[in-house]
């Protein structure tokens, strides 16, 4: 929700023109990223099975075996990710040769796509 605010804030208040949707989304994407690892590390204190799936890397983590069928699955899987991704960047691109609003709608579209497939793609 806040996204909506800081995307007004420097667009309309600060008249940042193309630069105020950028902004704003890297904004919100570094805040997504903080309240997550925060809600996390205090959700591992309370739960033993989230303590045990998260962890910091050890000598373990780098072990070979069973490595070529992870990355039979994870190179395809990480393709298809990547290219929806970046359709969607090309499409913010795209808007930005109409106007701003368009960018800052598009923009506003995306963090909703993400609302709605994050939880689905967690599951």
């Amino acid at each position: 929700m806040s996204h909506y605010f800081v995307s007004y804030i420097l667009c309309y208040e600060l008249e940042m023109g193309i630069n105020g949707p950028a902004l704003a989304f890297t904004i919100t994407n570094i805040n997504n990223f903080i309240f997550t690892a925060l809600y996390t590390e205090l959700i591992r204190r309370k739960d033993p099975f989230i303590t045990e799936a998260w962890f910091l890397p050890s000598k373990s983590s780098f072990e070979l075996a069973g490595l070529r069928e992870y990355l039979k699955v994870g190179i395809p899987s990480i393709g298809m990710l990547c290219f929806e991704w970046w359709s969607f960047e090309v499409m913010i691109l795209i808007s930005a040769m109409l106007s701003i609003k368009a960018v800052a709608v598009q923009i506003i579209v995306f963090n909703n796509g993400g609302l709605f497939f994050m939880p689905c793609a967690g599951l």
